[in-house]
């Protein structure tokens, strides 16, 4: 229990954010839509997230390990679902 504490713990929170608002967003996204259309919609929010408003805009810092957070659970559901 000690070792995943900390494999937790050594995880940015801003890494952890993206995690589960992601989780949350594909969640809402299933309730509604197929399997392919809510994960397509994630990964183009956070794809939209980090070039359009983080780098265009300037509001953020763009960063490929946010998008990489964000686009993990959808790679976790689809290992779920489709293997």
């Amino acid at each position: 229990m000690k070792k995943i504490y900390d494999f937790w713990a050594s995880i940015p929170s801003d890494k952890l954010a993206h995690f589960f608002s992601s989780s949350i967003l594909l969640s809402l996204c299933l309730l509604f839509f197929n399997d392919w259309v809510s994960i397509s919609i994630v990964v183009f929010s956070a794809l939209f997230k980090e070039v359009v408003y983080d780098d265009f805009l300037n509001k953020g810092n763009p960063d490929i390990k946010d998008f990489l957070f964000s686009v993990l659970p959808c790679g976790l559901y689809a290992l779920n679902v489709f293997i």
